[in-house]
């Protein structure tokens, strides 16, 4: 009975980190906390209205494909 070829997976993600942030407005950003390094750190902790705007974005802007 002969082998059958081996199928390798194929997974692709496309991410658009242009529409996570793009309603974003730089008043936001100014009046984001800052870790003691100057960065913003966006997290469900740390800048949190922030993080739960940009994990929306994240759910419209991102797309999976598996075959």
């Amino acid at each position: 009975m002969p082998e059958k070829p081996l199928i390798a997976p194929f997974a692709q993600i496309e991410f658009d980190p242009s529409v996570w942030f793009s309603s974003i407005i730089s008043n936001d950003l100014d009046n984001a906390n800052l870790d003691s390094n100057g960065v913003i750190v966006i997290s469900e902790s740390k800048n949190a209205s922030l993080f739960d705007y940009i994990a929306d974005k994240l759910d419209q802007a991102t797309q999976g494909i598996f075959q």
